[in-house]
């Protein structure tokens, strides 16, 4: 079977979030393609990179929905506030598979055909 990603996330809204994640809250197995870094004005962080078509380098910072168990990108305000904006796009290589989040859901044995 394919894995599936972001089925559990269907009703995901933007919100904001009043701390970044600490290097140590996002689970090993979940890490992926992100960093932790300081970057420029965002300070020290959960980061992804992507080069676009162009072959130019984006470093965008992410935050780690506990909840959903997925990564997230984030944008910040011009009064510093940062939100959520959206489950991360998959060119920064974050997919969770639902089968990794929920692994006990999926480890069912198949019913015979």
């Amino acid at each position: 079977m394919a894995g599936q990603t972001f089925d559990r996330t269907e009703k995901f809204e933007q919100y904001e979030i009043p701390v970044r994640n600490t290097r140590e809250e996002v689970p090993l197995q979940y890490i992926k393609n992100a960093d932790w870094i300081e970057v420029g004005p965002y300070g020290r962080g959960w980061f992804a990179r992507y080069t676009d078509e162009q072959g130019d380098l984006y470093t965008v910072p992410v935050y780690f929905d506990h909840h959903f168990k997925c990564w997230t990108e984030v944008a910040t305000q011009s009064d510093r506030m940062q939100w959520v904006k959206r489950v991360a796009l998959s060119d920064l290589k974050l997919d969770i598979l639902d089968q990794e989040a929920d692994p006990e859901k999926w480890s069912t044995p198949r019913e015979p055909e």
